[in-house]
């Protein structure tokens, strides 16, 4: 095949601070050397968890993952600021962005969120350079008021950047990706018992647990530093980029 240099050049893992085994997964993934940006969710119930495991390093760049969606069964998350136009009866997200357009969200609610999120992220001791977004979220609405948070902020807004394409394996994405700049987005996990209850409705119990930790052992193995050689793959960080 032909090997193109520099086809894609930033590694994330999203959903830090999700859950222990998340962050365990995703710190073994940094380790070895194939992630170079993750994603801190704020309103996660294991935060806490993965501030301590991360801040002060200087060999990651951190992101604000913007959250206001709870998508699984048995795991809930809410807002870190109250407010009745983005939850449910429960004080939960609504599971879907399409459920949160349906349910009359507001962008002063979101945007006061977002700041909450980020706030929080700062108070934690992370480094927060740049954000992306759980389940591509600002499609119902706020894009451009996202884009404007960053700039004023100071953070890179992933979204300038495409993700990689969908493709049965990695080298199949990168030769999809025809020597375009792209994001690898993944999500480590661990086959533990609170990843294993991370299902979605109709989902047997188990499934994303297993398939997160299959995630985990690729991206820690020495097949996927193969394939970077030989694609003469180069991973580097948000923060490294202009954010112009």
């Amino acid at each position: 095949f032909e090997v193109v240099l520099e086809l894609f050049q930033f590694s994330r893992a999203d959903d830090a601070g999700s859950c222990s085994s998340a962050n365990h997964a995703i710190l073994r993934c940094v380790e070895a050397g194939t992630i170079k940006n993750v994603s801190f969710m704020a309103c996660g119930p294991a935060i806490e968890e993965a501030a301590r495991m991360f801040r002060g390093r200087d060999d990651i760049a951190m992101g604000l993952h913007v959250c206001l969606n709870a998508e699984w069964e048995d795991v809930k998350w809410g807002p870190l600021l109250e407010s009745r136009f983005l939850t449910d009866e429960n004080g939960s997200f609504w599971p879907t962005p399409a459920q949160t357009k349906e349910n009359g969200w507001t962008t002063e609610a979101v945007l006061d969120e977002i700041a909450a999120q980020r706030e929080k992220l700062r108070e934690l001791g992370l480094k927060i350079s740049y954000a992306d977004e759980h389940m591509g979220v600002s499609w119902i609405g706020f894009r451009d008021d996202l884009a404007r948070f960053c700039a004023e902020e100071g953070l890179f807004d992933a979204a300038k950047v495409p993700s990689l394409p969908s493709a049965a394996n990695l080298e199949a994405q990168l030769r999809a990706a025809n020597g375009e700049r792209c994001v690898w987005i993944n999500h480590p996990g661990l086959d533990a018992p609170d990843m294993q209850n991370f299902n979605l409705p109709g989902q047997p119990k188990g499934v994303v647990a297993r398939e997160r930790a299959a995630e985990t052992e690729f991206l820690c193995g020495e097949e996927i530093h193969e394939i970077f050689r030989q694609w003469r793959v180069e991973t580097v960080r948000y923060d490294e980029i202009s954010s112009d």
